[in-house]
């Protein structure tokens, strides 16, 4: 009777750690910007300060209005959407596969907006998977001293 009490308690803690490692990322996820404050320069007066603030203000709005998409298939391919892009008209999109390595994905572009991609786009980007699945974080190579980052969930 306790070997299989044991059993059955080893058994139900497998199947509940396999679970959390099992979680699948096809489906539909849905895109936020967050900014990393803490990697803002500091202001030298209020004057600055204060400016620093108002484009914050400004850029959260942009940011904020923007709709981004990402939808993984279980052939092993994404789109990506984005829709109110501060640096960019339109619907911006991204088509290609995506692999998983660790608690990472890494997606590889083969069409930027319908074309084939170049610069920054055609490198692969990887993404980090969150705690149990629930999220997906890219970072935005913006090459600036602030760090930017999308959050997707579903």
């Amino acid at each position: 009777m306790k070997s299989g009490l044991r059993f059955l308690s080893i058994a139900s803690a497998f199947a509940c750690v396999c679970g959390v490692f099992a979680q699948s990322v096809v489906g539909a996820w849905h895109g936020h910007f967050v900014i990393d404050r803490t990697t803002l320069p500091k202001a030298q007066t209020p004057q600055q300060q204060q400016q620093m603030q108002q484009r914050l203000k400004m850029m959260d709005g942009m940011l904020q209005r923007a709709k981004l998409n990402l939808n993984l298939t279980s052939a092993k391919t994404y789109v990506f959407t984005g829709e109110g892009l501060p640096t960019t008209k339109g619907i911006q999109t991204s088509e290609g596969v995506y692999s998983l390595a660790g608690n990472s994905l890494i997606l590889t572009s083969k069409k930027e907006n319908g074309k084939p991609p170049t610069g920054m786009s055609a490198r692969p980007q990887r993404v980090a998977i969150g705690a149990r699945g629930r999220t997906l974080t890219l970072m935005v190579p913006n090459g600036g001293p602030v760090k930017i980052s999308i959050v997707f969930t579903r």
